[in-house]
């Protein structure tokens, strides 16, 4: 179980597909937090310095791309980023 300093959290990643090539883009999981949310859509890049973890991008009505769920801390975005990064490094060979 990953918990935050608030609250617990638990973070399940229930679905890893990976693609080979050389785009940026390695890999889409989809997270359930404590049972009773499920965000689909999360994605794994590649970034200058390791790997990263970003979520769906949509259109503002400006045009503009933006997270569709953004996290309101540091501290649980990097809760969801090792758990990712840790399903995403299990499965890889």
């Amino acid at each position: 179980m990953t918990t935050t300093k608030e609250t617990p959290m638990k973070l399940t990643v229930t679905r890893m597909i990976k693609f080979d090539g050389e785009s940026r883009l390695k890999a889409v999981c989809d997270v359930v937090v404590n049972d009773w949310l499920l965000l689909r859509g999360l994605r794994v890049v590649a970034l200058k310095q390791g790997f990263g973890v970003t979520m769906h991008l949509v259109p503002d009505a400006k045009g503009v791309w933006a997270d569709q769920v953004m996290f309101l801390t540091r501290h649980v975005k990097a809760l969801f980023t090792q758990t990712i990064l840790a399903a995403y490094n299990q499965d890889t060979p």
